[in-house]
C-alpha cells in the first residue's frame, strides 16, 4: 500500500510540474511527460485487468451455479427412478409365492441398484468436472498470458 502511494504521489508532482510548463518541452520536461504518458498506461492497464477478471469471475461463477444445478436435477431424478424401482422390487417380493422367488427378486433389485448406484456416481463425476472446466474457462486465457509474460521476461 506504501509502494502505490508513492508512486501516486510521483505521478501528481510530474503531473503537476507538466501542466506548468511550457507548450514545447525540452530536456527533462520531455522526460517527465514521457513518464507520465507510461504511469498512464499503467494505470489504465491496472483498470483494464482488473475490469476482466471482475467479468471473468461473474462467468465462472454463472458456469459453477449452472453445472451445479445440473447435478441437483440428475440427483432429484435418480433419488425419483430409485423410489420407483424400490416400491416395484417390494411389490414384487411381496407377490412371490415363495421365499426362494422373493430372495431372487430382492436379489436381482439390490443388483441393479448397485449397478444403477456406481452409474450414477460415474455421472456425478463427470458433471463435477464439467462444472469444474467451466469455471475455470473464464480465466484461462488471461492465465496463459500472464504466464506468456513471465516466461517472456
Amino acid at each position: 500500500m506504501l509502494q502505490c502511494k508513492k508512486i501516486l504521489d510521483k505521478y501528481v508532482a510530474v503531473h503537476i510540474l507538466l501542466t506548468t510548463e511550457a507548450e514545447q518541452p525540452t530536456g527533462r520536461i520531455a522526460e517527465l511527460r514521457m513518464m507520465e504518458s507510461k504511469m498512464i498506461k499503467s494505470f489504465e492497464d491496472i483498470q483494464a485487468f482488473g475490469k476482466e477478471g471482475m467479468e471473468a469471475y461473474v462467468n465462472s461463477a454463472t458456469a459453477v451455479t449452472k453445472g451445479f444445478q445440473g447435478i441437483a436435477t440428475e440427483a432429484v431424478d435418480f433419488s425419483r427412478k430409485s423410489f420407483e424401482q424400490n416400491a416395484a422390487a417390494v411389490e414384487k417380493v411381496l407377490a412371490a409365492k415363495s421365499i426362494d422367488k422373493a430372495l431372487e427378486v430382492q436379489q436381482g433389485y439390490a443388483k441393479d441398484m448397485f449397478e444403477a448406484y456406481v452409474n450414477q456416481m460415474n455421472k456425478f463425476g463427470e458433471l463435477y468436472v464439467d462444472a469444474a472446466k467451466a469455471a475455470y474457462k473464464p480465466f484461462e486465457a488471461k492465465i496463459n498470458e500472464i504466464s506468456g509474460k513471465a516466461v517472456a521476461k
